[in-house]
């Protein structure tokens, strides 16, 4: 689980989302990172991008070189558009470029599958025609922002917003292990330990 924390903290980072605190829970069936406090709008993004330096950015008769005109069309940008930026190493064509923030629910959507693939197992294998490497077959995925359930896809199973309780607990009115709807990444914990599942190591 340690793996999967420091991965969520990666992710959270290099997405630009702001949060309270992260953690994972979980048994030898089930990983979950919860995370409390993330914000709704990913930070916007303005940086600096060095090209080539000018020696080599401009010919003989002052006219762009195709190393100009290739880090230009790399960023997006016209030739003109560049500038000369004096650095302790010389004069470097650069550009500044700026990223809107996008809304955690795409941002999140987008790279939740990323960092399940990065988990890392003594002994994974690939369980289905998905060829996603795993340390145990994948037989659900839920994925919440708040109480909104989120779509993603990995190892060949898409999400929903369906858990499943105990494999031998039996729910009230419920066959064991039976799929039960989750409403909200809230009260996760709570929710688990009404289906006769205790996720919180530390409980």
């Amino acid at each position: 689980m340690q793996d999967l924390a420091t991965l969520g903290q990666r992710l959270f980072s290099d997405c630009r989302l702001e949060y309270e605190f992260l953690r994972t829970v979980g048994t030898p069936r089930r990983l979950t990172l919860l995370v409390k406090g993330v914000q709704t709008q990913q930070a916007s993004l303005t940086q600096e991008i060095l090209g080539p330096p000018v020696s080599a950015a401009f010919d003989a008769t002052g006219q762009p070189t195709k190393a100009a005109m290739g880090f230009a069309k790399s960023q997006g940008v016209p030739v003109d558009q560049l500038r000369i930026k004096e650095t302790p190493k010389g004069a470097y064509m650069a550009v500044e470029t700026h990223q809107r923030g996008q809304s955690a629910k795409r941002v999140i959507t987008e790279a939740l599958p990323q960092i399940l693939s990065k988990l890392a197992f003594p002994k994974a294998m690939r369980w289905n025609a998905s060829r996603a490497k795993f340390g145990r077959p994948v037989r659900w995925v839920v994925a919440f922002l708040g109480d909104q359930s989120l779509t993603i896809e990995f190892a060949g199973i898409r999400s929903s917003a369906l858990t499943r309780g105990h494999r031998f607990y039996r729910v009230k009115g419920k066959r064991s292990g039976q799929t039960f709807p989750l409403t909200t990444a809230t009260n996760y914990i709570e929710t688990m330990k009404r289906l006769g599942v205790l996720v919180d190591p530390e409980e």
